[in-house]
């Protein structure tokens, strides 16, 4: 059974412009799961094969483009908009306020 999908929500990481977060073995999304596990955030269980625990978005989309799965996109309810994730999708822009043409681009698809 899926879940009906009306939104998708579009927050960033509030890291440094022009900045790859993903480095020293750890990719965007591992590092947002790390602060989230720090934060107190946590499920019983990855609902995927990539073994993040704690973060609250279904994508993060690293400054470079890459593209990067959170949680289950069309399963798993996120964690990142108290009383409204129901029924959106939660993704995560690496960059504070100056997001990169390969961002924008992997957004448009």
């Amino acid at each position: 059974m899926s879940r009906a999908i009306h939104r998708i929500i579009i927050h960033c990481a509030a890291t440094l412009n022009k900045c790859v977060l993903g480095r020293d073995g750890e990719n965007a999304a591992q590092v947002i799961d790390r602060w989230h596990r720090a934060r107190g955030f946590h499920r019983d269980a990855p609902a995927n094969d990539n073994g993040l625990t704690s973060i609250g978005h279904h994508g993060v989309i690293e400054a470079d483009g890459q593209w990067l799965i959170g949680r289950d996109v069309e399963e798993v309810v996120g964690a990142h908009v108290r009383g409204h994730n129901a029924d959106l999708l939660g993704l995560c822009l690496v960059n504070a306020d100056q997001f990169t043409s390969a961002q924008w681009a992997v957004l448009r698809t």
